[in-house]
């Protein structure tokens, strides 16, 4: 295989993070995955296809542990915000197709013959949640296309910049991978967080005021998230809402496919 040079993946913005390569490097996973440089979505770029940016927590829910103890006066009110204004993290989802030797003509098929390549992190159940929305976001395109010749014929290259767990990265998972199928760009500027249900469903997530307070801080202008978990303010300190420009609360994988087509008419 022809080496990768850090000098072409720069310039498509893929660079090493200096640490913990093994799971936190998109880098690090491209070589390890033997992904071509041509394959590669430009992470530069306003609209990239397949490459969407996730939200998430560091740690598990926010009102079992810093919450209660502030409620209970043992943490001061300027303590707890640095603390929940800390907590969020940004990072990218990027999802690459390549043509397999396999046609899975059938959505059953899908759970046993469908090739996602990934570099494993540590949580188990978090690797078979990201495999498993993946899996749902396919089925349901069979569904879409019931009574036509519809089948699967890629292999999928999935990466990420950050190995954290749950499994709230269920929509961002399926708008890369409906991105980059559909091959409808997606704009830089927005952000997503939610989980998949079996049927399709977006579930409400927690921790959802630490994620916005991220996004806000990182630059982000359009935020998709459950439909369950919205709210005109979500909470936040006066000022802070205000710097979203748009909102698009979601309930199913048909919304995230019209967004999609919304976001390039």
């Amino acid at each position: 295989m022809e080496e990768i040079s850090y000098k072409k993946l720069k310039s498509k913005g893929y660079t090493c993070k200096g640490y913990d390569c093994e799971l936190a490097c998109r880098e690090h996973q491209i070589k390890r995955l033997g992904l071509k440089i041509e394959e590669l979505p430009d992470l530069n770029e306003e609209k990239r296809k397949g490459v969407i940016k996730r939200l998430s927590v560091k740690k598990r829910m926010i009102k079992e542990t810093l919450i209660e103890t502030f409620e209970l006066g043992e943490v001061t009110l300027k303590q707890y915000k640095k603390w929940y204004e800390s907590v969020g993290t940004q990072d990218e989802f990027v999802l690459v197709l390549r043509k397999s030797d396999k046609v899975i003509d059938k959505p059953e098929r899908l759970t046993s013959e469908l090739t996602i390549k990934f570099i494993l992190g540590n949580d188990e159940a978090t690797n078979q949640r990201r495999r498993s929305a993946i899996i749902i976001g396919i089925k349901k395109l069979f569904e879409l296309n019931k009574g036509k010749d519809f089948y699967w014929d890629q292999d999928i290259y999935f990466l990420f910049n950050n190995n954290t767990t749950g499994g709230s990265s269920g929509v961002a998972l399926l708008l890369a991978l409906y991105s980059v199928y559909y091959q409808k760009p997606i704009p830089k500027n927005v952000a997503a967080t939610g989980a998949i249900n079996n049927d399709g469903s977006i579930e409400k997530i927690g921790g959802l005021r630490e994620k916005l307070i991220c996004a806000i801080k990182g630059g982000i202008e359009v935020l998709v998230m459950p439909e369950e978990n919205y709210r005109k303010n979500l909470s936040l300190t006066p000022g802070y809402f205000e710097k979203i420009k748009k909102v698009h609360p979601v309930k199913s994988y048909r919304d995230l496919i019209n967004l999609l087509f919304q976001w390039n008419s």
